[in-house]
């Protein structure tokens, strides 16, 4: 994903100190770990010629492949390689080893192999001794990943963002349809969510929403906490289906924070643990301190000034408003995310265009 986040902007290189880069073929890869700052004021740092490199190995690209999967990574750790080094020739301790010798002990052992692509199941297994060994299935894993990643794999394993249709909205239930492919990938940028207390959400009989200004009193500014008095019926608030698109394809390449695809989709947001003085009473929690701007952030996301002009215009009577609320969940020390907060979002009181507007004009 980094690298193909590299590729679609153009970047002119990358910086790293891995060698699993190498496999996904960088414009330029630099030494993050030769990095320095000179006398003259110039950053310097070493340049890896990654063809001349991958010549001088004599290897294929996907036996490329297979060295960095020999290497370690997070699919088949390196000690469970300790009796594949041993029947290479590295007799040591591997950390006591140099890297040099460790990766031409490895590409000496996958010469004489034949082409991985075709016979991965062949190559893992010969590789690891029998082909009913427990680590084989990760191998080809390991390997797999790597070839998934190359340049000419790249766009084959692209993942595809969901359809648009602008004749489809999202429904007002907690079962929000979603667009088509877009289910698997709810969780990605933000941590999964105990979606569990979703059917009863408890609400403090005397809580009220804040008001426009950023004033903040300590001893009122939950704003909405929660009581086992009283339960409360939660409705996810209607989004435009290429609202939700573009806030998918955005989240997916990494250009849009991780909160708003979530807060659109499930009208939810965790709110991250802070190192916090507790006996200053001065300045109330940080999350609490800028609840009423994200008030007003949810009031854009969800269209607030819009849905309310339309309940004004479609009725001659005085009408109740419609109420939008997003769940806040915050961790201290006597809810550890446990229970979530019902927030109101509110408008910024003048005519904000809806989101649809904002983004596509």
């Amino acid at each position: 994903e980094f690298i193909k986040y590299c590729k679609q902007h153009k970047f002119h290189g990358l910086m790293a100190d891995d060698a699993e880069y190498l496999a996904f073929d960088p414009p330029r890869f630099f030494s993050a770990h030769s990095l320095k700052l000179t006398m003259r004021q110039t950053l310097e740092a070493k340049e890896y010629i990654v063809p001349q490199l991958i010549e001088d190995l004599k290897l294929s690209k996907d036996k490329l492949c297979a060295l960095l999967s020999l290497l370690g990574n997070f699919v088949l750790p390196q000690p469970e390689l300790y009796d594949y080094y041993k029947r290479c020739g590295i007799n040591q301790i591997i950390s006591k080893v140099s890297g040099e010798e460790v990766v031409k002990k490895i590409v000496d052992s996958l010469q004489n192999l034949p082409p991985i692509k075709n016979n991965l199941d062949e190559i893992a297994a010969h590789i690891l001794g029998h082909k009913d060994d427990k680590r084989v299935p990760k191998l080809k894993k390991s390997i797999q990943y790597y070839l998934d990643g190359t340049k000419d794999n790249a766009i084959k394993n692209k993942i595809k963002s969901p359809e648009k249709n602008k004749n489809n909205i999202k429904g007002k239930n907690d079962s929000l349809e979603s667009p088509a492919g877009v289910d698997d990938f709810k969780q990605l940028g933000s941590e999964t969510l105990n979606l569990n207390l979703q059917e009863k959400l408890l609400l403090d009989d005397n809580s009220e929403s804040g008001s426009n200004t950023f004033h903040v009193n300590t001893q009122t500014s939950s704003l909405n906490q929660l009581s086992p008095n009283r339960s409360v019926e939660f409705h996810v608030p209607e989004v435009s289906i290429d609202v939700v698109n573009t806030a998918y394809e955005r989240h997916t390449s990494g250009l849009m924070s991780t909160y708003l695809y979530h807060i659109l989709i499930k009208a939810e947001i965790k709110l991250p643990v802070v190192l916090e003085d507790e006996i200053n009473h001065e300045i109330p929690n940080i999350h609490l301190f800028y609840r009423q701007a994200r008030q007003m952030v949810y009031g854009i996301l969800f269209n607030l000034h819009h849905a309310h002009y339309l309940a004004k215009s479609n009725s001659s009577q005085k009408v109740e408003l419609p109420v939008m609320q997003v769940r806040e969940w915050i961790r201290d020390k006597t809810n550890m995310y446990k229970h979530c907060h019902l927030v109101k979002a509110e408008p910024l009181g003048w005519g904000v265009p809806t989101v649809h507007r904002l983004w596509f004009g």
